[in-house]
């Protein structure tokens, strides 16, 4: 009988005490630490387990596990401001700048310009099968083989402005996003599509784009939240507007399918497609900042998010607290947990009863003893 007391308490205890217990688990790291700059704007893992951080003037920052290396353009980087890293097939590292394309192979830089006669900001990377460089830049959409840039807006007799983000699908479709909203490009590079002269949604400014497992498009925008794409139409997934009017500079698909948002301004929200259930996560529950550039997640499984002042922050995910004598707990044998109809939890202890009524401060409790 105390063995179904002890297995029902458990049951329970994961779905009440844990609601007011679960805290969440920041490490954060500024300058002090070792990062370059406290505005981060991209993150990547490497195949060694290395986590770089590229910032806003402070060059690209490796981590360890236990200490930071930054490299700027004393080492040979094209530029201090980064934007984007990669990796390519044979692990080397590609470096977006405000000045052009830096290779990094482990040992040295070395640099690769659009333009000889003027600086051009390349914001976002992307490699095809070839290993071929697609690059959102500053003056349009670019194409780098290793050795020479083309200029694919011109080709295509687009607008040689800002293109913001760029992104390959498994068949070799490129896409990419600007200020007059999304693009498709044919892998042979001759058949381009608008979607803003088709749907209204995509008349946004484009900021990111990714895909799931499933082929559907997460399409991060600015000011006007993101948006799912399923190949034929496009749809909105926040009903009770929990991306509204917000800024997407980043998004991440995690291994278990949560599609991570990066906000201009509300931290990081998380969205669980299985539950339709958002997470939000900011300077509120422990994040360093709300302005969030990027977010990746580590082959331990935990998540860093480069924040815009606040440095990187290591999520950890959620912890439980543990509630026992020393805690006020009226003891630490539990023998009987009920929880009544006004959602008031009683729970018998050697010590005691307990009544604590959820969703107030545990401090809250009432203790009423044994006779």
């Amino acid at each position: 009988m105390k063995q179904k007391f002890l297995i029902s308490f458990f049951l329970l205890l994961l779905s009440t005490l844990t609601v007011k217990g679960q805290l969440y688990n920041f490490h954060n790291y500024s300058v002090e630490n070792g990062i370059a700059q406290s505005q981060v704007y991209t993150l990547h893992q490497d195949h060694r387990g290395f986590i770089w951080f590229g910032t806003r003037g402070g060059g690209l920052t490796r981590y360890d596990g236990i200490k930071f290396k930054t490299f700027t353009e004393k080492d040979g980087l094209s530029n201090n401001y980064v934007y984007d890293i990669i990796e390519d097939t044979k692990n080397n590292l590609w470096i977006a700048t405000n000045n052009g394309l830096s290779y990094y192979n482990g040992i040295s830089f070395k640099n690769y310009f659009p333009s000889s006669t003027y600086s051009i900001q390349i914001y976002k990377i992307t490699l095809d099968q070839k290993n071929n460089c697609w690059l959102a830049t500053s003056k349009g959409l670019m194409l780098f083989n290793g050795k020479s840039f083309e200029n694919i807006s011109k080709k295509l007799h687009l607008s040689q402005d800002n293109v913001n983000t760029v992104f390959i699908d498994e068949t070799g479709t490129i896409y990419f996003g600007d200020s007059k909203g999304l693009y498709s490009l044919s892998s042979n590079a001759k058949q381009l599509t608008h979607f803003a002269s088709q749907h209204r949604y995509m008349q946004n400014a484009i900021t990111s784009i990714k895909k799931d497992k499933h082929g559907n498009f997460w399409i991060g925008t600015y000011g006007d939240g993101a948006y799912c794409y399923d190949g034929k139409k496009f749809f909105r997934i926040d009903y009770h507007h929990e991306l509204y009017n917000q800024t997407i500079l980043d998004i991440f698909i995690d291994s278990k399918e949560t599609i991570w948002f990066a906000t201009l301004s509300n931290g990081v929200i998380a969205y669980q497609p299985s539950s339709a259930s958002f997470i939000n996560l900011s300077e509120r529950e422990g994040l360093s900042n709300n302005h969030v550039r990027a977010i990746c997640q580590d082959n331990s499984g935990s998540y860093w998010f480069g924040t815009s002042g606040g440095g990187v922050c290591n999520y950890l995910g959620k912890q439980f607290t543990t509630y026992d004598k020393s805690s006020g707990l009226g003891g630490s044998f539990i023998y009987s947990i009920y929880r009544d109809s006004q959602k008031r939890l009683w729970i018998g202890t050697e010590g005691g009863l307990v009544v604590w009524q959820l969703n107030t401060d545990w401090s809250q409790r009432k203790l009423l003893p044994s006779i």
